[in-house]
């Protein structure tokens, strides 16, 4: 499954089944959109658990300062299966977000989770999340770091 930013009707976020296991004949499934999600959201599995970090503007964000383009949060969330991820409820219950607060920076970007090569989560007690930072004004592009999170997850 492809997760990502669709601008289609279906956007913001959706997801396509692509099958590559022979390269001369990829074929592609139709676009099924995710609802409840912003455009900058990576998800990462354990068992039939959806994890998804978003990038977020919280209401702590100063929209006069550059860039005014990224985020200052990122928020950890998850669904229990496939069924909740695309239910008419919102069913994404939240984890945690990172802040600036917490970091330090006024723009939290770029987030992601530690995950082994097939985009599952090693461990679901310990949620490591990797995200850039940058500081805002004109030194901006020259403040990304990465950091990580670790966000203790309790599943009952």
């Amino acid at each position: 499954m492809l997760y990502y930013h669709s601008t289609t009707g279906n956007g913001p976020y959706v997801r396509r089944s692509i099958i590559l296991n022979n390269l001369d004949n990829i074929r592609m499934g139709d676009e099924e959109k995710i609802p409840y999600l912003t455009a900058n959201s990576y998800p990462a599995m354990y068992g039939d658990r959806i994890f998804m970090v978003s990038e977020i503007v919280n209401p702590a964000y100063e929209e006069s300062k550059i860039p005014t383009w990224v985020g200052n949060s990122c928020r950890i969330s998850y669904v229990n299966s496939e069924k909740e991820m695309f239910g008419k409820k919102n069913h994404w219950k939240e984890i945690g977000v990172i802040t600036p607060d917490i970091s330090g920076f006024p723009r939290n970007h770029n987030p992601g989770f530690l995950t082994d090569p097939k985009s599952h989560i090693p461990d679901e007690k310990s949620l490591v999340v990797f995200f850039t930072t940058a500081e805002t004004g004109s030194d901006w592009l020259w403040s990304y770091d990465l950091y990580s999170a670790i966000f203790k997850f309790n599943n009952k």
